[in-house]
């Protein structure tokens, strides 16, 4: 994103020299480690170079409409600073009634409401590829800022571990093409017994087979 040197004033303090650099929003350049060569002159002309790195982010935001009942959403994108549960619900606002998520050590659905103490067990981080069922009194928009979720910073991986049993989850990455959920299914594999997604339309919960055509109603949009 830049490729000339920049020059970096003297502060008001003797010897100290600063400087800020704004990544353009529309820069092209992949996230991760990347070299930064700082030169430094003295009035003899000598000189000493050394490199230090910065770790590029790509800063997103994400507008998620809620609406009024129930909402089976994932975390589209991952927040710079750690995001529990109490932190998304002071996000949402007084609208919200309460989270579900599923506990998969217990075996079972867990509620998190927004009165809950910040020390409950139930307070958990928000993590990506995970589904949250949020239960609104009133539709309402939050807007989300992050980067895309990976297992390497930089790169567009993501492991998604899916136990035997049920599993709540959001697809974490955009797949970079149409997918419907005969696609998730066949790339899950063999394993995958049925989808269950919710159909905001007519409020009922309700799934998808593999044996299903590819014209059936149930093959939605991931």
């Amino acid at each position: 994103t830049q490729l000339e040197p920049v020059p970096i004033p003297e502060t008001d303090k003797a010897g100290v020299y600063k400087t800020t650099i704004r990544v353009s929003d529309e820069n092209n350049a992949q996230e991760g480690i990347k070299p930064i060569a700082v030169t430094v002159t003295d009035i003899a002309d000598n000189s000493s170079t050394d490199v230090t790195t910065i770790e590029l982010k790509q800063i997103s935001q994400f507008t998620l409409n809620l609406s009024k009942g129930l909402n089976l959403i994932s975390a589209p994108l991952k927040p710079e600073a750690e995001m529990r549960l109490s932190t998304l619900a002071r996000l949402i606002g007084p609208d919200l009634s309460f989270i579900v998520f599923y506990n998969a050590e217990k075996g079972r659905f867990d509620n998190f409401f927004p009165d809950s103490p910040e020390t409950s067990l139930s307070n958990r981080p928000v993590e990506g590829g995970v589904g949250y069922i949020i239960v609104m009194k009133n539709a309402t928009s939050i807007n989300l800022n992050g980067t895309g979720w990976s297992d390497v910073p930089g790169s567009n991986e993501f492991t998604l571990n899916l136990a035997q049993g049920i599993n709540l989850i959001g697809v974490p990455l955009n797949p970079g093409e149409a997918w419907k959920l005969s696609h998730l299914a066949a790339f899950i594999g063999p394993e995958v017994n049925l989808i269950i997604y919710y159909d905001v339309t007519s409020g009922k919960f309700r799934s998808f087979l593999s044996s299903f055509p590819e014209a059936s109603l149930a093959n939605i949009d991931v």
